[in-house]
C-alpha cells in the first residue's frame, strides 16, 4: 500500500489503521463487485427510468460518493503541499503541475491519481496470497527455490531487484503461481469498437465483451496438464505467449499500466519470502497439518483465497539478525515520505 501510495501521492501509509486505508475501505471499490450483478448490465433501457426509480443504483451511488470525496481530498492535500513547497515528487505532482496541458477536470485528476491506489494494492497482494496457498501444497517447490536464492544471494544480504534476471527458477515460480490461480479470472470488462464476429457469434459495436482468463490459463495446448502447479514450463520455452506472460494484466491499449511495477514489487516480497522463511502449514488442535483447500476462493471481479492459517519459520540465526538490521534501515530511509 505504501509503495503504491507514495508513487501516486508522494506520502507514505504508515500502518494498516492509517486514515487513508480507514477511508478507502469504507468507500470500498470497483474490485468486490461481481460482473452481472445488477440487472441493469443486462438491460441497460433501465437507465431511461426516472433518476429516483433507478433502485439499482442507490448502493453504487452512495460508493461513488464517497470515492469522489476520498479522491478529491487527497489531491487538494499534494495541491497544498505544492503550495507550502513540501511536496514529494509523484504523480500528482506532475498531474497538477500539467492538468492544464492534459486537459483534465479536478475530478478527472482526482479519479486518474486514484487508479493505482485503487486497482494495484489488492491485485498485489492478493498475488503473494496465492503464493503462499502454492508454497504449502509444493514444499518440494518451495524448496527448489530456496536453493536458486541461496546460491544467487546467500545469506549475507537480502535478495535485491537486481537479482530478477539471476533467479529463473522465482521468476518462473511466479508467473506460475499468475497461471495457477489468477486474480481477475474474467478479466475486466471491454467494448467493441466494431461489429466483429467470434465463433460464429455475431457481437455489435459496443458489446461489452470479458475475456476469460481463467479460460486461458487452462488451456491444455498452452500449458499441458493446466491443473498442475509446474513452473518449469516457464523454463527453456520457445512459445513467445510463454517467453513473455502477461495475459493475467490484460490485452491491447488497455494492458495494466503497472505491470512493470506489480512484477517487481511481487518479485522482491516472494524471494525474500524464500530467503528468510519456511512457509509451513499450520497445526490444528491434533497437531496435525492444516492444508487449506486450494479452490475456496471469493467471488468477484477481483478473487482471493479465503483466510488461511500458515506459519513462517525463520530459516537461520543469521536470517533473523539481518531481517532486524534492514528493518531498522528501511523505516529510518521511509520516514523522509512521512507528511502529516
Amino acid at each position: 500500500m505504501s509503495v503504491i501510495f507514495r508513487l501516486a501521492y508522494g506520502r507514505r501509509v504508515r500502518t494498516l489503521q492509517d486514515d487513508i486505508v480507514v477511508e478507502n475501505i469504507k468507500a470500498g471499490g470497483m474490485f468486490g463487485k461481481v460482473p452481472g450483478k445488477y440487472l441493469v448490465e443486462s438491460w441497460p433501457i433501465l437507465l431511461w427510468l426516472p433518476h429516483r426509480l433507478q433502485w439499482f443504483r442507490h448502493e453504487v451511488d452512495k460508493h461513488r460518493e464517497l470515492n469522489r470525496q476520498l479522491y478529491m481530498s487527497l489531491m487538494n492535500r499534494v495541491r497544498e503541499q505544492m503550495a507550502e513547497g513540501t511536496a514529494q515528487p509523484s504523480m500528482a505532482t506532475v498531474a497538477l503541475e500539467r492538468q492544464a496541458e492534459f486537459g483534465l477536470s479536478d475530478l478527472e485528476t482526482a479519479y486518474t491519481l486514484a487508479g493505482p491506489w485503487d486497482a494495484g494494492v489488492g491485485t498485489t497482494v492478493i498475488s503473494i496470497e496465492i503464493f503462499l496457498l502454492a508454497m504449502l501444497h509444493h514444499p518440494e517447490i518451495q524448496k527448489k527455490a530456496q536453493e536458486e536464492v541461496d546460491r544467487v544471494v546467500g545469506t549475507s544480504r537480502l535478495p535485491e531487484y537486481s537479482d530478477m534476471e539471476s533467479l529463473p527458477y522465482v521468476a518462473a515460480l511466479i508467473k506460475e503461481v499468475a497461471r495457477w490461480r489468477p486474480v481477475a479470472p474474467t478479466g475486466f470488462p471491454h467494448a467493441l469498437t466494431q461489429d466483429d464476429t467470434y465463433n460464429g457469434h455475431y457481437l455489435p459495436k459496443g458489446a461489452t465483451v470479458y475475456a476469460n482468463i481463467h479460460a486461458i490459463m487452462q488451456d491444455p495446448e498452452l500449458f499441458p496438464e493446466p491443473d498442475v502447479f509446474r513452473p518449469e514450463r516457464f523454463l527453456d520455452t520457445k512459445h513467445p505467449k510463454l517467453q513473455n506472460f502477461t495475459i493475467h494484466f490484460g490485452f491491447g491499449r488497455r494492458i495494466c499500466p503497472g505491470l512493470h511495477i506489480a512484477n517487481q514489487s511481487i518479485f522482491i516480497v516472494i524471494s525474500r519470502f524464500l530467503w528468510a522463511f519456511d512457509i509451513l502449514p499450520a497445526t490444528g488442535p491434533d497437531g496435525k497439518p492444516v492444508l487449506p483447500s486450494t479452490d475456496d476462493f471469493t467471488s468477484g471481479l477481483i478473487t482471493r483465497p479465503s483466510p488461511f492459517p500458515c506459519t513462517f519459520k525463520v530459516r537461520n540465526k543469521e536470517v533473523e539478525e539481518l531481517i532486524i538490521l534492514e528493518a531498522e534501515k528501511a523505516e529510518a530511509e521511509a520516514a523522509r515520505w512521512d507528511t502529516d
